[in-house]
């Protein structure tokens, strides 16, 4: 689990674009993020 700079930014930006497409996504896509990392 190194060197995912890049990874990193692209999962953060469809985090980011699933948070403002719809709220209710928020909680999915951080048990999403806890479970990539």
């Amino acid at each position: 689990m190194s060197d995912n700079g890049d990874q990193d930014k692209l999962l953060r930006l469809l985090v980011d674009k699933f948070v403002k497409s719809d709220k209710t996504a928020h909680d999915t896509a951080q048990k999403l993020a806890q479970l990539a990392f």
